[in-house]
């Protein structure tokens, strides 16, 4: 216990001493630890096989997770987090909007009908989303009201591909990122719902701690990462 704050210590100044060479460095080398939810991890898989074969030297440690872990207690280099935003201690960048629906299978508006106001899903299955037990909210503006459900769920997942599936397979109604229920909506096994209710996008983030100087292998990542921006909004637009 009395030697454990002192190693601590010694081990972040080596961490800096390391940092502060690499930056120096004409060729990027050394681990990023990235946090990201399964589904972003998923989704941006070609684009960190893109950067680590630009930059054979460098070497991705990816935490796919949905919980929001702090930065500097996890020791991660970087994550991507969707606003709002809510620790000033960190940068943060912002990469693309993340648009989410209200669906529901064909068969299960045509068997229960579908909603004229958001209050009306208290009465009706919903599939809910959590993290950590934390249950994920619907929010709606109604005639220029905010409104945020409070029902209960016939299924409360933390896996929103789950909570996918289960919607096309007429479990109830789902409030989903774009990106996972567009080919669905596409084919007409889901139908989107109330969307003038629904708030605006969300904002997806690059997030890292402020830090004075930054590896090189860090500053190439920022720079891979913005100069892709285009090629990120059009993934999350699905």
């Amino acid at each position: 216990e009395r030697l454990l704050p002192k190693a601590t210590m010694v081990v972040e100044m080596v961490e800096e001493l390391k940092s502060e060479a690499e930056s120096h460095s004409a060729t990027p080398i050394g681990t990023l630890n990235i946090s990201a939810p399964s589904r972003i991890s998923q989704l941006f898989s070609p684009l960190f096989s893109e950067f680590m074969q630009k930059f054979p030297g460098i070497r991705f440690v990816i935490d796919s997770s949905s919980r929001y872990k702090d930065l500097t207690a996890t020791r991660s280099d970087f994550a991507f987090r969707l606003g709002p935003l809510n620790d000033s201690s960190i940068v943060a960048i912002p990469l693309a909007k993340v648009k989410y629906l209200l669906v529901a299978s064909r068969k299960f508006i045509v068997e229960g009908g579908t909603i004229s106001h958001p209050k009306e899903l208290r009465n009706r299955p919903c599939i809910r989303n959590q993290i950590e037990g934390l249950l994920l909210p619907w929010r709606f503006s109604v005639g220029g009201e905010p409104f945020e459900l409070d029902s209960d769920y016939v299924v409360l997942s933390d896996d929103l591909s789950v909570s996918t599936q289960l919607a096309v397979n007429g479990a109830g109604f789902a409030y989903l990122p774009i990106e996972l229920v567009k080919k669905y909506i596409d084919r007409g096994e889901l139908i989107s719902v109330g969307e003038q209710w629904l708030p605006p996008s969300r904002d997806l983030y690059l997030v890292y701690s402020d830090r004075k100087n930054l590896p090189s292998k860090s500053k190439q990542f920022i720079e891979f990462v913005k100069s892709n921006r285009s090629v990120i909004e059009a993934i999350l637009l699905g």
